[in-house]
Parts: C-alpha cells; sequence; structure tokens
C-alpha cells in the first residue's frame, strides 16, 4: 500500500511562532481584540486562545488572510525546525510527501526554495477552512485521489490529533510547535516526538 506522509508547516516544519505573534500584535488595532501571548498560544491551543480573547469566529476567515499576507513579508526570516534536512531526504525514498497548510501556498514555497527542501516535497495543498482540519484533509484527499487509510499526519496542535482520530488517520505530534507536550497529551495524542529524527521510528511502526 501507497503511503502519504502529510506535514503540517507553521510549528511543524517553519519556526513561526515568534513571528506569528508579532504580526498578530500589528493586527490587534484593526480587529479591537488583544493579541495572544506564547503562554496561552501553547497550552490553550486555538479554540482556547478565541475563547480566553473573546475572538468573534465571523471575523477569523478575515484574520487568516491578513496573517497569510503579513507573513509572505517576512517568509525569508522564518526558520527551518533542525534536523529535517536529515530526515526529510529518508523519507521521501519510501513515502510521498507533502503539505497541508492554513498559510498560503506562495507562503510555503517560497520557504521550501530558501531551505532548499522543495525537492523532498510533492504537493503542497492550501486551505484555511474554519469547519476544522478534518473537513481540509478530506477535501485533500478527494482533490488528490488518496485513501484516508493511506494516511500519517505529522502535525503540532490538539486539534491536528482530534482531526486524526475523528478520520482513523495516525497522527504524529511533536512537542516543538504551537501547542505544548501537555496540551498534546490532554488531547490523548498516541505518538509524541522530542525531535524530527522520531518521525522515522513512528513510521515503522506503523502498519
Amino acid at each position: 500500500m501507497k503511503r502519504y506522509i502529510l506535514f503540517d508547516f507553521d510549528g511543524t516544519l517553519a519556526d513561526s511562532l515568534f513571528i506569528g505573534i508579532e504580526v498578530l500584535k500589528r493586527l490587534q488595532g484593526k480587529y479591537q481584540s488583544k493579541a495572544p501571548t506564547l503562554t496561552m498560544i501553547r497550552n490553550l491551543g486555538l479554540r482556547g486562545v478565541i475563547k480566553k480573547t473573546h475572538f468573534p469566529l465571523i471575523k477569523l476567515p478575515t484574520l487568516v488572510r491578513d496573517v497569510r499576507t503579513e507573513l509572505s513579508k517576512k517568509i525569508l526570516e522564518v526558520s527551518l525546525f533542525s534536523g529535517w534536512t536529515r530526515v526529510l531526504p529518508v523519507l521521501a525514498k519510501k513515502y510521498t510527501l507533502g503539505i497541508v497548510s492554513s498559510n498560503s501556498t506562495e507562503n510555503v514555497n517560497v520557504f521550501l526554495k530558501h531551505h532548499n527542501i522543495q525537492d523532498w516535497f510533492d504537493f503542497v495543498y492550501s486551505n484555511n477552512s474554519v469547519f476544522g482540519k478534518q473537513v481540509v484533509l478530506k477535501r485533500l484527499c478527494k482533490k488528490r485521489g488518496i485513501g484516508l487509510n493511506e494516511l500519517v499526519y505529522v502535525g503540532d496542535e490538539d486539534r491536528d490529533i482530534q482531526a486524526g482520530r475523528k478520520l482513523g488517520i495516525p497522527v504524529i505530534a511533536v512537542s516543538w510547535g504551537y501547542n505544548s507536550k501537555r496540551l498534546l497529551q490532554k488531547a490523548k495524542a498516541e505518538h509524541i516526538i522530542k525531535t524530527p529524527l522520531e518521525v522515522i521510528k513512528v513510521i515503522d511502526t506503523l502498519k
């Protein structure tokens, strides 16, 4: 059976958290909402932050678009998390690699080329649906003709874990991203890793 390894972008491959917080601080006047702190994002997750800051859901799609635009100006300042340059070539020899993100395809592709890792990925899928990541993953599968049973998802948030559980997809949660290890454990993640190298070991154990 062919297997696809899907990667979240921000917080999993791209170390964009601090720049993202800077962007949110600049935008807070426009949305009349206080920008979340690093602690809030890491420990509460997206839903928790929205609830804590009383941010109106109806404005979320517009905020995502604004953040994308602002991030495009700083995308070359975003670092690749250490370890991926060793791991991605190994995975690409055995599996088809793709990226699914709420960030724009343009931002992701610029980042991949800047860090010279574009050759390891077969596709980038951008979708900022507010209905949950399970909807995004289903849309991706339909578009590319991929079976859910062929997927492994690598992400950094509790909502990644929840989406995987709803769809029956194994999720590998990284502990260095937008959500803390404690929040990932609260979401009942089956696989939590500390370094990219551990992805290889976990995938090899999956049937």
